[in-house]
């Protein structure tokens, strides 16, 4: 059986609707989304959360060194 252009026009725009009728998956759609959007904020911000890491862990470090030191 073949289908002329005006039929799989019609074919492929009935599938099209059912499709966005479906709402099973959804919900995994947006965790996806959200999970993407974490991953954005945490790449945003990785270089600030890296100099304020080494910006505590040099001041421990100048602690620990006067406490060692004045002992």
């Amino acid at each position: 059986m073949s289908l002329n252009s005006k039929q799989t026009k019609s074919l492929a725009s009935r599938l099209f609707r059912k499709l966005l009728k479906d709402e099973a998956g959804q919900s995994t759609t947006e965790y996806i989304l959200i999970l993407a959007v974490v991953v954005m904020i945490a790449v945003r911000f990785k270089g600030l959360f890296n100099e304020m890491m080494g910006n505590a862990l040099g001041k421990l470090q100048t602690n620990m060194g006067e406490a060692i030191d004045s002992n």
